[in-house]
C-alpha cells in the first residue's frame, strides 16, 4: 500500500463532498500476485455455484482508527448469496489478502449463512491459489448492510472469526476496534503415484 502524493488534498476534499465523510489519510491499494490470480479465476470457479454470485469492482472503504478516518481505494472480490449477505476481499499487504466485509442478511443472521460465507472463500482460495495466504481483517463492531447499520459487539465479531483460526494481532483500540489474523495454510500435496 502506498499514500498518495499527488492530488491527495483535491481527492479527499471531492470524497468530503461527495459522501460527507472527511478523511484524515487516503490509501491507492496496489493488487498482489495472490489477488490478481483470485480476480482472473473468480468468474469461471463460481459459474457452478446456484445461488452464489461474484462481483468485481473497484471500492472506496472507510476505516476508522482512533480518532482518524482512512479512505482506502482498491479492487474488491464480492462473493454474494442469493439474499445479498456478503463477503468481500481485496488486496492486502505483501502476499496477504484483507476480507473487508462480512456481512449477513439480518432475516437469515444465526443460521449458518456467515459460515457458508467463509467456507465458500477458504475452498475457493485453496482451489485457485494451492493454499491460503495470510488473512487480515478488522473488526470494528458495526457494518452496513444496505443503508442499514448492523450492530454487534467486536467481541461478538472476534468470536466468530476464531472459528477460522483468526487472532487478535492488534487490541491497541479495543473494545472500538481490532485487527485480527489468520496464519497462512499450506496444503499437503499426496505424492503422485509411479
Amino acid at each position: 500500500m502506498k499514500t498518495m502524493n499527488i492530488k491527495t488534498r483535491n481527492e479527499i476534499q471531492l470524497i468530503k463532498e461527495q459522501t460527507g465523510i472527511t478523511v484524515n489519510k487516503l490509501i491507492k491499494v496496489e493488487d498482489n500476485e495472490e489477488f490478481k490470480r483470485l480476480w482472473t479465476g473468480s468468474k469461471e470457479y463460481f459459474k457452478q455455484n446456484v445461488g452464489v454470485r461474484i462481483e468485481r469492482d473497484n471500492y472506496l472503504s472507510f476505516v476508522q482508527k482512533g480518532n482518524q478516518m482512512i479512505a482506502k481505494y482498491h479492487k474488491a472480490i464480492s462473493i454474494v448469496l442469493h439474499d445479498d449477505s456478503t463477503l468481500r476481499v481485496a488486496t492486502g499487504p505483501n502476499k496477504c489478502l484483507e476480507i473487508t466485509r462480512v456481512v449477513v442478511n439480518p432475516v437469515n443472521q444465526s443460521k449458518g449463512y456467515g459460515t457458508l460465507l467463509m467456507d465458500l472463500f477458504l475452498d475457493f482460495l485453496r482451489n485457485q491459489l494451492g493454499y491460503v495466504p495470510q488473512l487480515l481483517l478488522e473488526c470494528v463492531g458495526a457494518i452496513n448492510f444496505q443503508g442499514e447499520i448492523l450492530r454487534s459487539s467486536v467481541s461478538e465479531q472476534t468470536a466468530f472469526f476464531r472459528k477460522f483460526g483468526f487472532r487478535v494481532s492488534n487490541r491497541k483500540h479495543y473494545p472500538d476496534y481490532v485487527s485480527m489474523i489468520r496464519k497462512v495454510e499450506e496444503i499437503e500435496r499426496l505424492p503422485m503415484a509411479a
